[in-house]
């Protein structure tokens, strides 16, 4: 059993590792913890490359990239076994060579009331503009077993999220503590919120 999963992971990894030719932002890692507060953090490490888009402005930047993540955990007590969340944001701009780290948050008592620790699975969208970028093998959990099975997961996630919107968050709408955490790190939003 395990051999075969290895087998099956190493295939999807090649598979994913032969599409990245054109990748300008890439996912390098991702990190789901719950912290000693009982949130769950879930952190995106991104990196950036040569902006190889014939309009854009200077090829050492690259604007509006939008970073997805979606997150499903088991669940017995509700139809269909799994749990979905979902949230975006969106980064005004990054430079290459720049090293990012996007985070999202989990409240406690919802992590509490479900009795979660970390997600059975999640997968991480890029895009710049409104076009996906090809991901790689940091981009998703290990135990999907081929592209299909991570298409599947998303579809669920984006139809089964709709009940829990809001309750994964970005770092900018999570208490004050966590944002200061990472801020070195931390990229510039697009936030669509109003001020006044």
């Amino acid at each position: 059993m395990t051999f075969t999963r290895n087998i099956l992971y190493i295939s999807l990894s090649l598979f994913v590792a032969s599409t990245l030719c054109a990748q300008v932002v890439q996912v390098d890692g991702v990190k789901n913890r719950v912290l000693r507060n009982g949130w769950l953090q879930s952190n995106i490490s991104l990196s950036t490359n040569t902006n190889s888009d014939a309009k854009a402005i200077n090829p050492n930047f690259v604007e509006n990239v939008s970073v997805t993540l979606y997150l499903g955990f088991k669940n017995e007590k509700i139809k269909g076994g799994f749990d979905f969340y979902s949230a975006s944001v969106i980064i005004l701009a990054l430079e290459k060579g720049d090293k990012n780290v996007v985070s999202f948050y989990i409240p406690n008592k919802i992590m509490e009331m479900n009795r979660y620790s970390a997600p059975t699975y999640y997968f991480v969208d890029v895009s710049l503009g409104r076009k996906s970028q090809n991901y790689n093998q940091n981009a998703f959990s290990r135990n999907f077993s081929s592209k299909e099975s991570i298409n599947t997961f998303i579809n669920k996630a984006k139809a089964g999220s709709v009940q829990n919107m809001g309750r994964l968050v970005p770092s900018y709408l999570a208490p004050v503590s966590f944002q200061a955490a990472n801020e070195e790190s931390t990229p510039i939003y697009y936030r669509s919120e109003s001020v006044e």
